[in-house]
Parts: structure tokens; C-alpha cells; sequence
């Protein structure tokens, strides 16, 4: 899978927002925030494609976790952005 291209992480008024890129009207009733975890994934699987895993590994090697919360927050992740279509598959 891989991190829609169409869409950029942007920071306004304070909050993470993902937007659709090259558009002249955004419309901020459809952005999306994301919290510091879900841009710590965003920002270091950007651009390329990854797996579960290495969405796993991600938040093993940054935050204190068990496995089995770590697998759970990856796919969960992946649940909401895909159901937004931030990720697609490749």
C-alpha cells in the first residue's frame, strides 16, 4: 500500500491537516486532522510502499508498546486512512 499522492500533510492553525493538493477550493468541512502518531506514520511512510509491518516496526521503535497493541493500532490506522482513501493499494 502506499500513502495517496494526492493528498499532503499541511499544518494550519496549529493542527495536522491532510488536504487535497493543487486544488483552489479546499474545502475545510471535508480535511482530515491527524493526531502526532498518525503523522509520525504519515510523514515516515510518504512516498513509498509499505506494509502492516512496517507500520508495526514504526510504532514499536517509537513508542512503548506490546506487539499485539502495536498490530492493533496498525490496522486500525490503515482502516480509517483507507476508508478516507489516503492509502491505496499499490
Amino acid at each position: 500500500m502506499r500513502i495517496n499522492p494526492k493528498y499532503k500533510l499541511r499544518s494550519i492553525a496549529g493542527k495536522q491537516i491532510v488536504l487535497m493538493q493543487g486544488t483552489l477550493d479546499v474545502d475545510l468541512t471535508k480535511a482530515v486532522a491527524l493526531n502526532p502518531t498518525a503523522c509520525y506514520l504519515w510523514n515516515a511512510l510518504q512516498g513509498r510502499d509499505f506494509s502492516s509491518q512496517d507500520i508495526i516496526d514504526l510504532l514499536l521503535e517509537k513508542y512503548d508498546l506490546t506487539p499485539q497493541l502495536a498490530e492493533s493500532e496498525a490496522q486500525r490506522w490503515m482502516e480509517l486512512l483507507g476508508n478516507l482513501r489516503l492509502i491505496v493499494c499499490c
